[in-house]
């Protein structure tokens, strides 16, 4: 019977009921967009991917490895998952393009810095890929982005044109993608940033960074059996989900000179919080596979207030699973991203003092990340 159980209760069993009830929990909230403005939102974005894809991050990783991937992706999917890495990029580049021009950026200076945001979002994607689910490589990645060379490149200052992070021959592509993306974002960033940066802005933008590498080096060790208190859990998963979207932002001001000064502490709290509603949101996609393999979510911390995941043993995890959605821990997690998500229109209009249309630039994509649990939004 238990066999059974675990056939019927697969993964495509969870994320449909997921899906479904992420939907209802939209429309609830009035966060429902026309099947046309969808259709065509989606179409705009699948294209700025496939274009980012083919020219920004082709020209960073270099053209033999590019035609190399491009030939495993199209032999089937299952390549390290690099057909997603579009969408990352186009959700990088769309955010900082966004940003950019809310802040004042000219255009020629906002189209630069959303090429940045597509490589931060892409090389991201990639080692959190390596950190969850690649972990055979996680030692290798370490050794390649070490501290020293981390904390040099964020200096943002390379006259010498010395390369930041090895890359050995015999690297993995995926270890050489990461890299080579790093790479190249911080050179873009010393282009862009270099000059307009002071001691104050150069500490802030470093330790940024390092607290998003230091959250993503932490979460390996997240696992339901880990010995860390819930509090800190909750901190590591935020901040290396969260900060990401402030790190996209604060670079845009960063790119325009911005004054960190005057609000800034209120804008960051806003960005921090749209940062929650895509962590949310992700958890709530990734929470059949998170939870089967044992890695603290958000919804498994809501549900383990009332539920020791730590009495379970590995064989029960599709049954619980089932009990958690059950219990609410996907509508409530929704609701919590939904009350987020009209928080933050308001917060971020009183910092920048202007008006802006934030539906149409974010609920294609909350759509576009719940279609992808049933494979119905093109990656």
């Amino acid at each position: 019977m238990v066999g059974r159980e675990r056939n019927i209760l697969g993964e495509s069993y969870f994320n449909s009921i997921i899906r479904e009830q992420v939907l209802c929990v939209l429309e609830k909230n009035g966060m429902n967009l026309c099947d046309k403005t969808y259709e065509n939102e989606v179409s705009k974005k699948v294209s700025l991917g496939q274009k980012i894809w083919h020219t920004t991050i082709k020209e960073a990783i270099s053209a033999d490895l590019f035609e190399y991937c491009e030939s495993k992706i199209k032999k089937g999917r299952g390549f390290y998952k690099l057909e997603n890495i579009p969408r990352y990029a186009a959700f990088g580049y769309d955010f900082c393009k966004w940003f950019s021009r809310l802040i004042g950026a000219p255009r020629n200076i906002s189209e630069e810095l959303a090429a940045i945001g597509a490589l931060l979002n892409s090389y991201a994607a990639l080692f959190d890929k390596i950190c969850d689910d690649y972990v055979v490589f996680f030692p290798i990645l370490v050794s390649r982005i070490t501290r020293p060379a981390l904390s040099s490149a964020t200096m943002i200052v390379n006259k010498s044109q010395k390369k930041f992070f090895a890359v050995k021959e015999d690297d993995a592509p995926l270890i050489k993608m990461t890299i080579l993306l790093m790479e190249e974002y911080f050179k873009k960033c010393e282009k862009i940033h270099g000059s307009l940066l002071n001691k104050k802005t150069r500490t802030i933008f470093k330790n940024t960074i390092f607290n998003l590498y230091e959250s993503e080096l932490r979460s390996v060790d997240l696992k339901f059996s880990s010995k860390f208190n819930k509090t800190e859990v909750f901190r590591i998963l935020r901040n290396k989900s969260s900060m990401l979207i402030w790190m996209m932002a604060l670079q845009c001001l960063l790119g325009v000179g911005a004054n960190l000064n005057d609000g800034y502490v209120k804008l960051k709290k806003a960005i921090l919080e749209l940062g929650d509603v895509f962590w949310i949101l992700d958890d709530i996609v990734d929470a059949t596979e998170d939870f089967m393999n044992g890695k603290w979510s958000y919804l498994s911390l809501k549900f383990d207030l009332a539920y020791s995941l730590k009495n379970y043993r590995p064989g029960d995890r599709p049954l619980i699973l089932d009990t958690m959605i059950n219990r609410g821990a996907v509508v409530s997690s929704a609701e919590a991203m939904c009350m987020k998500y009209h928080g933050v229109e308001k917060a971020i209009e009183d910092s920048i003092k202007r008006d802006f249309d934030y539906d149409i630039i974010f609920l294609p994509w909350l759509h576009m990340w719940v279609d992808s649990l049933v494979g119905t939004a093109a990656a």
